[in-house]
């Protein structure tokens, strides 16, 4: 199976902890250094990260919260990949 994306909502991603499991997650999956098969692009495995932060200041649709974390998610694959960005809730 191959997997593209990944949904997950977390809860206090700008704590210490959230920022660690980021990095976390990130660096185990480029110590497995599994070979991308089916890429042209890059040999192994990357794993881009698009977050959103929002606060309780309105109501949100699930649909505009993964337009948000998407746009995050295409950033980082735009600006060299295997990385993560956090993008702060949109007015």
């Amino acid at each position: 199976m191959i997997m593209d994306k990944a949904k997950v909502f977390y809860t206090n991603l700008r704590t210490k902890p959230g920022m660690s499991l980021l990095k976390k997650l990130r660096n185990l999956v480029k110590a497995a250094g599994i070979e991308n098969i089916n890429s042209t692009v890059i040999p192994e495995i990357t794993f881009s990260q698009g977050y959103v932060t929002i606060y309780p200041t309105r109501i949100y649709t699930s649909e505009e919260l993964l337009q948000y974390a998407d746009k995050a998610l295409y950033h980082v694959k735009e600006n060299g990949r295997n990385d993560y960005l956090i993008l702060e809730e949109e007015e």
